[in-house]
Protein backbone atom coordinates (compact mmCIF):
# COMPACT_ATOMS: atom_id res chain seq x y z
CA UNK A 1 0.00 0.00 0.00
CA UNK A 2 1.61 3.41 -1.03
CA UNK A 3 0.06 6.13 1.42
CA UNK A 4 0.69 9.58 -0.14
CA UNK A 5 0.02 12.68 2.60
CA UNK A 6 -1.39 15.58 -0.37
CA UNK A 7 -0.95 18.45 1.77
CA UNK A 8 -0.22 22.17 0.85
CA UNK A 9 3.22 23.43 1.26
CA UNK A 10 4.22 24.34 4.46
CA UNK A 11 1.03 22.67 6.47
CA UNK A 12 3.61 20.18 8.18
CA UNK A 13 3.81 17.27 6.52
CA UNK A 14 7.61 16.22 7.01
CA UNK A 15 6.95 17.54 10.68
CA UNK A 16 4.09 15.41 11.12
CA UNK A 17 6.34 12.29 9.87
CA UNK A 18 9.26 12.82 12.14
CA UNK A 19 6.50 12.10 15.11
CA UNK A 20 5.05 9.47 13.46
CA UNK A 21 9.09 7.54 12.79
CA UNK A 22 9.82 8.90 16.85
CA UNK A 23 5.95 7.57 18.31
CA UNK A 24 6.36 4.07 16.41
CA UNK A 25 9.84 3.98 18.32
CA UNK A 26 8.70 4.96 21.32
CA UNK A 27 5.44 2.78 21.51
CA UNK A 28 8.24 0.10 20.97
CA UNK A 29 10.12 0.55 23.81
CA UNK A 30 9.40 -0.80 27.32
CA UNK A 31 10.11 2.13 29.90
CA UNK A 32 11.55 4.24 27.61
CA UNK A 33 13.97 1.55 26.97
CA UNK A 34 15.02 -0.21 24.13
CA UNK A 35 13.25 -3.35 23.80
CA UNK A 36 15.73 -5.71 22.07
CA UNK A 37 12.94 -8.21 20.90
CA UNK A 38 10.33 -5.42 19.89
CA UNK A 39 9.95 -5.39 15.84
CA UNK A 40 11.25 -2.08 14.56
CA UNK A 41 10.41 -0.91 11.36
CA UNK A 42 13.28 -0.06 8.97
CA UNK A 43 13.20 3.75 7.78
CA UNK A 44 14.43 4.63 4.27
CA UNK A 45 14.04 8.68 4.01
CA UNK A 46 14.48 10.51 0.32
CA UNK A 47 14.20 14.11 0.05
CA UNK A 48 15.77 16.15 -2.56
CA UNK A 49 18.42 18.39 -0.22
CA UNK A 50 21.12 17.37 1.77
CA UNK A 51 19.97 20.24 4.89
CA UNK A 52 16.78 17.75 4.99
CA UNK A 53 18.51 14.69 5.38
CA UNK A 54 20.23 16.70 8.34
CA UNK A 55 16.98 17.61 9.77
CA UNK A 56 15.98 13.94 9.87
CA UNK A 57 19.27 12.95 11.59
CA UNK A 58 18.47 15.45 14.06
CA UNK A 59 14.93 15.02 15.00
CA UNK A 60 15.05 11.34 15.20
CA UNK A 61 18.57 10.91 17.31
CA UNK A 62 17.49 7.71 18.97
CA UNK A 63 16.82 6.12 15.40
CA UNK A 64 20.36 6.52 14.97
CA UNK A 65 19.86 7.56 11.15
CA UNK A 66 22.50 6.91 8.41
CA UNK A 67 23.60 9.01 5.35
CA UNK A 68 25.87 7.08 2.57
CA UNK A 69 29.44 8.72 2.02
CA UNK A 70 31.79 8.28 -0.50
CA UNK A 71 34.79 6.62 1.85
CA UNK A 72 36.51 4.12 -0.18
CA UNK A 73 34.28 3.75 -3.04
CA UNK A 74 31.02 4.83 -4.30
CA UNK A 75 27.77 5.97 -2.07
CA UNK A 76 25.96 3.50 -3.59
CA UNK A 77 28.07 0.78 -1.83
CA UNK A 78 27.68 2.40 1.24
CA UNK A 79 24.06 2.11 0.74
CA UNK A 80 24.54 -1.38 0.59
CA UNK A 81 26.04 -1.88 3.22
CA UNK A 82 24.48 0.42 5.55
CA UNK A 83 21.09 -1.86 3.95
CA UNK A 84 22.41 -5.24 4.71
CA UNK A 85 23.26 -3.94 8.38
CA UNK A 86 19.69 -2.80 8.50
CA UNK A 87 20.49 0.44 9.34
CA UNK A 88 17.89 3.61 8.86
CA UNK A 89 18.73 5.70 6.29
CA UNK A 90 18.39 9.39 5.04
CA UNK A 91 19.53 10.29 1.63
CA UNK A 92 18.84 12.13 -1.11
CA UNK A 93 16.42 11.88 -4.51
CA UNK A 94 19.63 11.53 -6.22
CA UNK A 95 21.49 8.81 -4.93
CA UNK A 96 17.95 6.73 -5.01
CA UNK A 97 17.86 6.72 -8.28
CA UNK A 98 21.09 5.19 -8.65
CA UNK A 99 19.49 2.16 -6.51
CA UNK A 100 19.99 -1.20 -8.72
CA UNK A 101 17.66 -4.35 -9.25
CA UNK A 102 20.16 -6.40 -6.71
CA UNK A 103 19.53 -3.69 -3.97
CA UNK A 104 16.01 -3.25 -4.26
CA UNK A 105 15.97 -6.46 -3.98
CA UNK A 106 18.05 -6.32 -0.70
CA UNK A 107 16.39 -3.38 0.68
CA UNK A 108 12.78 -5.43 0.31
CA UNK A 109 14.05 -8.76 1.82
CA UNK A 110 15.08 -6.32 4.70
CA UNK A 111 11.19 -4.94 5.38
CA UNK A 112 12.13 -1.34 4.60
CA UNK A 113 9.54 1.57 4.95
CA UNK A 114 9.96 4.10 1.98
CA UNK A 115 9.19 7.59 3.37
CA UNK A 116 9.54 9.82 0.22
CA UNK A 117 9.78 13.58 0.43
CA UNK A 118 8.36 15.28 -2.82
CA UNK A 119 7.54 12.74 -5.59
CA UNK A 120 10.47 10.94 -8.17
CA UNK A 121 10.53 11.71 -11.70
CA UNK A 122 10.04 8.51 -12.50
CA UNK A 123 10.56 8.98 -16.33
CA UNK A 124 12.98 11.62 -17.70
CA UNK A 125 15.15 12.47 -21.01
CA UNK A 126 18.32 11.84 -21.17
CA UNK A 127 20.52 14.53 -21.72
CA UNK A 128 23.62 13.65 -20.96
CA UNK A 129 24.52 11.94 -24.39
CA UNK A 130 25.78 13.73 -27.71
CA UNK A 131 24.20 13.19 -31.05
CA UNK A 132 27.84 11.66 -31.63
CA UNK A 133 27.79 9.65 -28.12
CA UNK A 134 24.59 8.32 -29.18
CA UNK A 135 26.23 7.28 -33.00
CA UNK A 136 28.88 5.64 -31.21
CA UNK A 137 26.85 3.39 -29.22
CA UNK A 138 24.61 2.63 -32.35
CA UNK A 139 27.43 1.94 -34.36
CA UNK A 140 29.40 -0.02 -32.14
CA UNK A 141 26.09 -2.07 -30.98
CA UNK A 142 26.95 -1.17 -27.33
CA UNK A 143 23.38 -1.08 -26.47
CA UNK A 144 20.67 -3.34 -27.91
CA UNK A 145 16.87 -2.06 -28.02
CA UNK A 146 13.87 -4.34 -28.87
CA UNK A 147 10.74 -3.51 -30.97
CA UNK A 148 9.42 -1.39 -28.03
CA UNK A 149 12.87 1.24 -27.63
CA UNK A 150 13.83 -0.99 -24.03
CA UNK A 151 17.65 -1.22 -24.16
CA UNK A 152 19.92 -4.00 -23.14
CA UNK A 153 23.62 -4.03 -22.71
CA UNK A 154 25.40 -6.19 -25.45
CA UNK A 155 26.85 -8.50 -23.09
CA UNK A 156 28.35 -10.65 -25.74
CA UNK A 157 30.15 -8.57 -27.05
CA UNK A 158 30.52 -5.64 -24.11
CA UNK A 159 30.71 -7.76 -21.06
CA UNK A 160 34.39 -6.86 -19.94
CA UNK A 161 33.07 -3.08 -20.45
CA UNK A 162 35.20 -0.04 -18.20
CA UNK A 163 34.47 3.38 -19.90
CA UNK A 164 33.01 6.39 -21.14
CA UNK A 165 29.59 4.50 -21.33
CA UNK A 166 29.68 2.99 -17.92
CA UNK A 167 26.54 5.03 -16.83
CA UNK A 168 24.49 3.76 -19.75
CA UNK A 169 25.72 0.06 -19.43
CA UNK A 170 24.82 0.31 -15.76
CA UNK A 171 21.10 1.99 -16.97
CA UNK A 172 20.98 -0.85 -19.34
CA UNK A 173 21.79 -3.67 -16.79
CA UNK A 174 18.90 -2.24 -14.29
CA UNK A 175 16.29 -1.70 -17.03
CA UNK A 176 16.01 1.84 -16.50
CA UNK A 177 17.11 3.00 -20.63
CA UNK A 178 14.67 3.55 -23.31
CA UNK A 179 14.61 4.77 -26.59
CA UNK A 180 11.93 6.67 -28.18
CA UNK A 181 12.61 7.67 -31.98
CA UNK A 182 15.93 7.48 -33.11
CA UNK A 183 17.57 9.83 -31.45
CA UNK A 184 15.35 10.51 -27.30
CA UNK A 185 16.84 8.28 -24.99
CA UNK A 186 14.74 8.22 -21.90
CA UNK A 187 15.62 7.05 -18.08
CA UNK A 188 12.97 5.58 -16.26
CA UNK A 189 12.75 4.29 -12.44
CA UNK A 190 11.05 0.92 -12.20
CA UNK A 191 8.25 1.23 -9.99
CA UNK A 192 9.19 -2.13 -8.00
CA UNK A 193 12.04 0.03 -6.64
CA UNK A 194 8.90 1.92 -4.81
CA UNK A 195 6.12 -0.59 -4.51
CA UNK A 196 8.80 -3.49 -3.11
CA UNK A 197 8.96 -1.38 0.32
CA UNK A 198 7.27 -3.04 3.26
CA UNK A 199 5.26 0.21 3.67
CA UNK A 200 5.37 3.54 1.51
CA UNK A 201 4.48 7.09 2.85
CA UNK A 202 4.87 10.06 -0.09
CA UNK A 203 4.83 13.46 0.81
CA UNK A 204 3.87 16.47 -1.52
CA UNK A 205 1.17 19.06 -2.44
CA UNK A 206 -0.62 18.07 -5.76
CA UNK A 207 0.44 14.53 -6.21
CA UNK A 208 -2.52 14.10 -9.33
CA UNK A 209 -0.23 16.46 -11.28
CA UNK A 210 2.71 14.28 -11.54
CA UNK A 211 3.80 11.28 -13.19
CA UNK A 212 4.47 8.87 -10.68
CA UNK A 213 0.66 8.92 -9.88
CA UNK A 214 -0.48 8.13 -13.63
CA UNK A 215 2.04 5.63 -13.71
CA UNK A 216 1.08 3.81 -10.20
CA UNK A 217 -2.27 4.21 -11.46
CA UNK A 218 -1.77 2.39 -14.90
CA UNK A 219 -0.13 -0.25 -12.84
CA UNK A 220 -3.18 -0.87 -10.70
CA UNK A 221 -1.26 -0.31 -7.27
CA UNK A 222 -3.70 0.86 -5.09
CA UNK A 223 -3.15 4.31 -3.07
CA UNK A 224 -4.48 5.84 -0.30
CA UNK A 225 -5.18 9.34 -0.51
CA UNK A 226 -4.58 11.58 2.86
CA UNK A 227 -3.98 15.01 4.01
CA UNK A 228 -3.11 17.01 7.05
CA UNK A 229 -5.49 19.19 8.88
CA UNK A 230 -4.18 20.72 12.13
CA UNK A 231 -1.58 18.45 12.39
CA UNK A 232 -3.62 15.22 11.96
CA UNK A 233 -3.64 12.75 9.41
CA UNK A 234 -7.11 12.03 7.88
CA UNK A 235 -8.85 10.91 4.46
CA UNK A 236 -8.80 12.87 1.37
CA UNK A 237 -12.00 14.10 0.78
CA UNK A 238 -12.52 15.63 -2.51
CA UNK A 239 -11.45 19.41 -2.55
CA UNK A 240 -13.27 20.00 1.06
CA UNK A 241 -10.21 19.84 2.69
CA UNK A 242 -8.76 22.55 1.31
CA UNK A 243 -11.54 25.34 0.63
CA UNK A 244 -11.19 27.12 4.12
CA UNK A 245 -7.20 27.05 3.24
CA UNK A 246 -7.76 29.02 -0.29
CA UNK A 247 -10.58 30.93 1.05
CA UNK A 248 -8.03 32.33 3.43
CA UNK A 249 -5.13 32.79 0.75
CA UNK A 250 -7.71 34.98 -1.73
CA UNK A 251 -7.12 37.37 0.50
CA UNK A 252 -3.53 37.14 0.88
CA UNK A 253 -2.44 36.84 -2.87
CA UNK A 254 -3.23 39.66 -4.69
CA UNK A 255 -3.03 39.08 -8.89
CA UNK A 256 -2.57 42.15 -10.51
CA UNK A 257 -5.13 42.59 -13.11
CA UNK A 258 -3.48 45.54 -15.62
CA UNK A 259 -2.65 46.30 -19.51
CA UNK A 260 0.75 44.89 -18.62
CA UNK A 261 -1.02 41.35 -18.89
CA UNK A 262 -1.59 42.13 -22.50
CA UNK A 263 1.87 40.52 -23.61
CA UNK A 264 0.49 37.27 -22.32
CA UNK A 265 -2.21 37.00 -24.06
CA UNK A 266 -3.19 33.90 -25.60
CA UNK A 267 -4.22 34.41 -29.31
CA UNK A 268 -4.46 31.32 -31.43
CA UNK A 269 -2.09 28.08 -30.96
CA UNK A 270 0.31 30.97 -29.35
CA UNK A 271 1.30 30.37 -25.68
CA UNK A 272 3.41 33.54 -24.35
CA UNK A 273 5.65 32.99 -22.37
CA UNK A 274 6.20 29.59 -22.96
CA UNK A 275 9.82 28.24 -24.38
CA UNK A 276 9.34 28.29 -27.66
CA UNK A 277 7.80 31.64 -27.36
CA UNK A 278 10.43 33.13 -25.53
CA UNK A 279 12.79 32.06 -27.61
CA UNK A 280 11.02 33.98 -30.59
CA UNK A 281 10.69 36.87 -28.85
CA UNK A 282 11.94 40.03 -30.34
CA UNK A 283 14.38 42.74 -28.92
CA UNK A 284 11.19 45.25 -28.99
CA UNK A 285 9.18 42.81 -27.02
CA UNK A 286 11.87 42.01 -24.63
CA UNK A 287 12.37 45.66 -23.54
CA UNK A 288 8.45 46.23 -23.16
CA UNK A 289 8.36 43.27 -20.79
CA UNK A 290 11.04 44.51 -19.09
CA UNK A 291 9.23 47.88 -18.82
CA UNK A 292 5.99 46.64 -17.80
CA UNK A 293 7.99 44.85 -14.95
CA UNK A 294 9.57 47.58 -13.44
CA UNK A 295 6.12 49.32 -13.67
CA UNK A 296 4.65 46.93 -11.76
CA UNK A 297 7.38 46.61 -9.38
CA UNK A 298 7.41 50.56 -9.12
CA UNK A 299 4.01 52.12 -9.46
CA UNK A 300 1.30 48.87 -9.08
CA UNK A 301 3.61 46.84 -5.97
CA UNK A 302 5.08 50.01 -4.44
CA UNK A 303 7.64 47.90 -3.43
CA UNK A 304 11.67 47.87 -2.84
CA UNK A 305 13.93 45.69 -4.47
CA UNK A 306 14.77 43.71 -1.14
CA UNK A 307 11.26 42.52 -1.31
CA UNK A 308 11.18 41.65 -5.13
CA UNK A 309 11.40 38.34 -6.64
CA UNK A 310 10.97 37.40 -10.21
CA UNK A 311 11.49 34.31 -12.40
CA UNK A 312 11.33 33.34 -16.42
CA UNK A 313 12.67 30.34 -17.57
CA UNK A 314 16.51 29.89 -17.28
CA UNK A 315 17.39 30.74 -21.39
CA UNK A 316 15.12 34.40 -21.20
CA UNK A 317 16.60 35.35 -17.64
CA UNK A 318 19.63 37.43 -18.93
CA UNK A 319 17.50 38.95 -21.28
CA UNK A 320 14.29 40.09 -18.72
CA UNK A 321 16.46 40.99 -15.83
CA UNK A 322 16.13 45.07 -14.65
CA UNK A 323 16.73 47.70 -12.44
CA UNK A 324 15.03 47.40 -9.19
CA UNK A 325 14.16 43.71 -9.54
CA UNK A 326 17.27 41.86 -10.81
CA UNK A 327 19.19 40.45 -7.62
CA UNK A 328 15.05 39.50 -6.95
CA UNK A 329 15.62 36.03 -9.00
CA UNK A 330 14.65 32.88 -7.61
CA UNK A 331 14.88 29.93 -10.69
CA UNK A 332 11.54 28.76 -11.95
CA UNK A 333 11.94 25.29 -10.13
CA UNK A 334 12.69 26.31 -6.91
CA UNK A 335 11.70 23.89 -4.26
CA UNK A 336 11.95 24.05 -0.10
CA UNK A 337 13.64 26.72 0.78
CA UNK A 338 12.80 29.76 3.49
CA UNK A 339 15.55 31.54 1.82
CA UNK A 340 12.84 34.21 0.22
CA UNK A 341 10.68 34.21 3.06
CA UNK A 342 10.29 38.25 2.86
CA UNK A 343 9.48 38.43 -0.73
CA UNK A 344 6.17 40.29 -0.96
CA UNK A 345 5.98 41.01 -4.03
CA UNK A 346 6.83 38.50 -7.16
CA UNK A 347 6.67 38.57 -11.28
CA UNK A 348 6.06 35.26 -12.55
CA UNK A 349 7.07 35.22 -16.09
CA UNK A 350 6.64 31.97 -17.19
CA UNK A 351 4.32 29.67 -18.83
CA UNK A 352 5.25 26.03 -17.91
CA UNK A 353 4.63 22.67 -20.06
CA UNK A 354 6.29 19.38 -19.61
CA UNK A 355 8.78 17.81 -22.46
CA UNK A 356 6.18 17.33 -25.74
CA UNK A 357 8.50 13.79 -26.51
CA UNK A 358 8.07 12.96 -22.35
CA UNK A 359 4.79 13.67 -22.79
CA UNK A 360 4.34 11.58 -26.27
CA UNK A 361 6.74 8.42 -25.03
CA UNK A 362 3.96 8.52 -22.13
CA UNK A 363 1.14 8.59 -24.33
CA UNK A 364 2.46 5.82 -26.21
CA UNK A 365 2.46 3.57 -23.01
CA UNK A 366 -0.83 4.80 -22.06
CA UNK A 367 0.01 7.10 -18.87
CA UNK A 368 -1.80 10.69 -19.35
CA UNK A 369 0.23 13.37 -18.08
CA UNK A 370 -1.97 16.37 -16.83
CA UNK A 371 -0.28 19.18 -18.53
CA UNK A 372 -2.64 22.00 -16.84
CA UNK A 373 -2.44 20.53 -13.04
CA UNK A 374 1.68 20.27 -13.55
CA UNK A 375 2.01 23.65 -14.66
CA UNK A 376 -0.07 24.72 -11.59
CA UNK A 377 2.12 22.55 -9.56
CA UNK A 378 5.07 24.15 -10.92
CA UNK A 379 3.93 27.65 -10.14
CA UNK A 380 2.39 26.99 -6.65
CA UNK A 381 5.78 25.48 -5.38
CA UNK A 382 7.81 29.03 -6.85
CA UNK A 383 4.98 31.31 -5.21
CA UNK A 384 5.37 29.57 -2.24
CA UNK A 385 9.07 30.38 -1.72
CA UNK A 386 7.87 33.89 -0.69
CA UNK A 387 6.06 35.35 2.25
CA UNK A 388 3.01 33.51 1.75
CA UNK A 389 4.69 30.41 3.23
CA UNK A 390 4.45 32.32 6.60
CA UNK A 391 1.00 33.52 6.08
CA UNK A 392 1.59 36.85 5.20
CA UNK A 393 0.12 38.77 1.79
CA UNK A 394 1.55 39.09 -1.64
CA UNK A 395 1.11 40.77 -4.80
CA UNK A 396 1.87 38.62 -7.85
CA UNK A 397 1.97 39.64 -11.82
CA UNK A 398 1.56 36.82 -14.63
CA UNK A 399 1.20 38.34 -17.62
CA UNK A 400 0.40 34.91 -19.12
CA UNK A 401 -3.01 34.40 -19.42
CA UNK A 402 -2.95 30.97 -19.24
CA UNK A 403 -0.90 30.52 -15.53
CA UNK A 404 -2.58 33.30 -14.41
CA UNK A 405 -6.42 32.02 -14.95
CA UNK A 406 -4.48 28.64 -13.02
CA UNK A 407 -3.82 29.92 -10.37
CA UNK A 408 -7.27 32.17 -10.33
CA UNK A 409 -9.09 29.42 -10.96
CA UNK A 410 -6.78 26.92 -7.73
CA UNK A 411 -7.88 30.12 -5.62
CA UNK A 412 -11.47 29.71 -6.63
CA UNK A 413 -12.26 25.94 -6.38
CA UNK A 414 -12.52 25.93 -10.21
CA UNK A 415 -10.18 23.14 -11.39
CA UNK A 416 -11.03 19.05 -11.16
CA UNK A 417 -7.41 18.49 -9.62
CA UNK A 418 -9.35 15.16 -7.61
CA UNK A 419 -9.91 13.96 -10.82
CA UNK A 420 -7.63 11.55 -12.28
CA UNK A 421 -7.96 9.25 -15.55
CA UNK A 422 -5.79 6.84 -16.93
CA UNK A 423 -5.71 4.39 -20.01
CA UNK A 424 -5.66 1.04 -18.42
CA UNK A 425 -2.98 -0.75 -20.29
CA UNK A 426 0.92 -0.18 -20.30
CA UNK A 427 2.44 -0.78 -23.47
CA UNK A 428 6.31 -1.11 -22.15
CA UNK A 429 7.54 -2.54 -19.20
Amino acid sequence: MVVVIDSIMGSGKTTYMIDHINRSYEERCVDGAYNPFADYPRYMFVTPFLKEVDRIKGACPKLDFRSPVTKGGAKLNHLDDLVRRGSNIAMTHALFYNVTDELSRLIADMGYTLILDEVIQCVEIDDTLTKSDKELISKSEMVLFDEVGNASWNEAKYAPYNGKFNKVRDLCRNNKLHRYGPNTYIKTMPLGYITSFKEVFIMTYMYKASVLSSCLAVEGVPVAMKTLIDGKLVAMNGKSHEQAIRRDLQGKIAIHDGPQNKYGKQEGNEQPFSKGWLRRCTPEMVRAIKASVGYYFKSVAKSKSFYNAWTTLKEAMVYFKGDGYAKGFITVNARATNEYGHKTALAYLANMFPNPILVQYLHKRGIEWDQDLYALSEMLQWIWRSAIRNGEPISIFIPSERMRNLLIDWLNDDLAIDQHEVVPQLLAA
